[in-house]
């Protein structure tokens, strides 16, 4: 019994050890965001701001059109994480309810997709934007988020720890494949959803490199974007970087409290018979 608890305490000790280091960045940057440009180059640094400046969200917000940004990238978001729900989930549909020739080679080249790294996909995508006229919009930022291989494959996972019984009796009582997909599978499939959700969110939220080549207009530009051509134009302003990245934060972190459910339950079922 007291190895264990050694054990335990050792565990918990080691945890604690690591989340310190990663939230270590975090309180920096929050620190940062409300003190003065002197506070922020001091050194050593200054952890507790003499006088929190509040005013330095407001400058980010209004003068460095944070707040533009941030209703792009919401919407932009938004968008692409409810369309990659929806597009996904038919496609693990088809490939976990509907028997069709070739189903099987067909997921398994499906599959095979997600070994081809995302910058190699970049040329023939920027190809397919330019040659559709839609450079410089929110449907060139929008349309790539809406497809994702891991996305069907991870929902295709769950839709197979749904009974098959549950679809017969839907078919016994009249109804067909939309009644099935709508009123039993999707129901029933809320962990992986959710846990798709925070994943696409995520990845969506963040990106860079996309906005970069296929936005031009100031008024387009996500979030960060936005941040990066701030630290390039107005590199000195440090604190209101900071607070920047602390607003861009925020909306993540909501996110990630709404679903956490989700997402564990989602962890827990990974590993479940398929």
């Amino acid at each position: 019994m007291k190895l264990r608890r050694r054990e335990t305490v050792g565990l918990q000790l080691v945890t604690a050890l690591g989340a310190a280091a990663l939230l270590f960045p975090f309180l920096w940057m929050i620190s940062a965001s409300l003190q003065t440009l002197q506070e922020v180059e001091a050194f050593p640094p200054i952890w507790i701001p003499e006088v929190p400046q509040w005013t330095n969200y407001v400058e980010a917000v209004v003068n460095y059109t944070i707040g533009r940004a941030l209703l792009n990238s919401a919407v932009v978001t938004t968008v692409s994480v409810v369309g990659q729900l929806i597009v996904c989930s038919l496609g693990a549909y088809a490939f976990s309810r509907l028997r069709f020739p070739g189903r099987d080679a067909i997921f398994l080249l499906f599959l095979a997709t997600m070994m081809i790294p995302h910058y190699v996909t970049i040329i023939p995508l920027y190809t397919m934007v330019w040659s559709a006229g839609l450079i410089d919009t929110y449907t060139a930022l929008i349309f790539p988020g809406l497809f994702s291989p891991f996305g069907t494959f991870l929902l295709r996972q769950f839709f197979n720890q749904i009974p098959i019984s549950l679809d017969e009796a839907t078919l016994i009582d009249g109804g067909n494949h939309w009644h099935i997909y709508l009123y039993v599978i999707m129901p029933l499939s809320r962990a992986g959803l959710g846990a798709l959700g925070i994943f696409s969110f995520l990845g969506i939220w963040n990106t860079l490199f996309w906005p970069v080549l296929v936005i031009n207009s100031k008024e387009l530009f996500t979030l960060p974007l936005a941040l990066a051509m701030a630290q390039g134009q107005f590199v000195t302003l440090i604190h209101v970087q900071m607070a920047g990245s602390v607003i861009a934060c925020v909306p993540v972190i909501v996110v990630f409290l709404m679903l956490q459910k989700q997402f564990i339950s989602s962890i827990a079922l990974s590993g479940m018979k398929q």
